[in-house]
């Protein structure tokens, strides 16, 4: 019997997102990281982190900690946890953490 793989298979839509998700941190972190690397002054550290470029980028790595997060814990939990209501509870509180974790990062980089 031949099963069709695509993005629409269960795990296979989260290995990609995992996969994207670790990927533009990288190419983020690795792009602050030069950009440290280099001497500059410290006006120019916080004209550029205050960019609208870097905001945005910055945003994007955050949300991608968060998905790459989510998916993480998911999977632990759902692998580990047998009782339905523990892992629903659980689920709940890193999602909220999560999600509380993600506001905080927007509103300092905001700031």
């Amino acid at each position: 019997m031949v099963v069709k793989m695509g993005c629409r298979a269960g795990g296979m839509a989260s290995w990609m997102v995992v996969r994207i998700s670790a990927v533009s941190m990288l190419v983020y972190f690795f792009w602050l990281f030069l950009f440290f690397f280099f001497p500059h002054q410290h006006q120019e550290w916080g004209l550029y982190l205050r960019s609208t470029s870097m905001r945005i980028s910055g945003g994007l790595a955050l949300f991608g900690v968060v998905i790459h997060a989510w998916i993480g814990v998911w999977t632990v939990l759902t692998d580990y946890i047998h009782i339905k209501w523990l892992r629903t509870v659980l689920e709940m509180c890193v999602g909220a953490l999560l999600v509380g974790c993600f506001i905080w990062g927007m509103i300092l980089m905001g700031g």
